[in-house]
């Protein structure tokens, strides 16, 4: 599963100004948060206990929003000779570990406070394999649980896994 990036169309700009009863309050709600830079696992984790996933479906479909096409991160370059050569190297997960940083630092905001966006984000901004992620992640998930925040530690969790599964 890819996390994909989308964007409001006119029709769904008119739709937040007019309130023409089309779509739910959670769809609305959704639609508010759509910038054209969140992705669709960091709207995951920021709206806990929401059908999100269908949410966005729904918005689509109605034509509200639109997916932005990411550029795509370059493949692995295929080589087709004698099984002798080298294999390529693994891929970059640069743009996974960013997007994760995204998700942590954003829900982080809505829920934990300045005090753990800097903290986490200094720790973040050291990672440079998916492994170091794993410590701040559980240190993050810790913290919104402590602080009641289960749903958003459920759902952060889960948005960074499928972040990662996505490149297996």
């Amino acid at each position: 599963m890819e996390s994909l990036v989308y964007s409001k169309t006119p029709a769904g700009q008119q739709e937040l100004q007019t309130r023409s009863g089309k779509i739910s309050q959670k769809e609305r709600q959704l639609l508010f948060m759509i910038d054209g830079q969140r992705s669709s696992a960091m709207l995951v984790a920021m709206l806990p206990g929401q059908e999100v996933l269908l949410n966005l479906k729904n918005l689509h479909d109605a034509g509200f929003i639109s997916r932005d096409t990411p550029q795509k991160p370059l493949e692995e370059i295929r080589f087709s000779g004698p099984s002798t050569i080298a294999p390529p190297p693994p891929r970059n997960q640069q743009r996974q570990i960013d997007e994760a940083r995204k998700i942590i630092l954003s829900v982080c905001h809505e829920f934990l406070g300045q005090s753990w966006e800097d903290k986490l984000a200094s720790q973040l901004a050291s990672v440079r394999r998916a492994e170091e992620l794993t410590p701040i992640v559980e240190q993050w998930a810790e913290a919104l649980r402590r602080s009641g925040h289960r749903g958003a530690a459920f759902n952060g969790e889960k948005a960074i896994e499928v972040l990662f599964k996505a490149t297996t």
